[in-house]
């Protein structure tokens, strides 16, 4: 019994343009954070970007937990037991 022969199906092209960052911290990103189209996630669930020529911009939405929307097994239970 013989090994099937490698058979290369693609080449490997050139290195393409390095594509959008993730950074995070606790405070409001700096101009100095990042370059153009990169994001940032705050430590409160903040994300920003993505960034353009004139900085981050405002929040664009909250990964934070809406507390209206947590469960609470104590309140569920005094609704059940009225």
């Amino acid at each position: 019994m013989t090994c099937p022969s490698v058979v290369r199906i693609a080449v490997p092209g050139p290195p393409g343009a390095i594509g959008s960052r993730w950074f995070n911290g606790s405070d409001v990103p700096g101009l100095e954070v990042g370059t153009v189209g990169d994001y940032y996630l705050r430590a409160n669930g903040d994300v920003y970007g993505p960034k353009g020529s004139e900085g981050w911009g405002d929040v664009q939405f909250s990964l934070a937990p809406d507390p209206s929307l947590i469960f609470s097994y104590s309140a569920a239970m005094a609704i059940i037991l009225g």
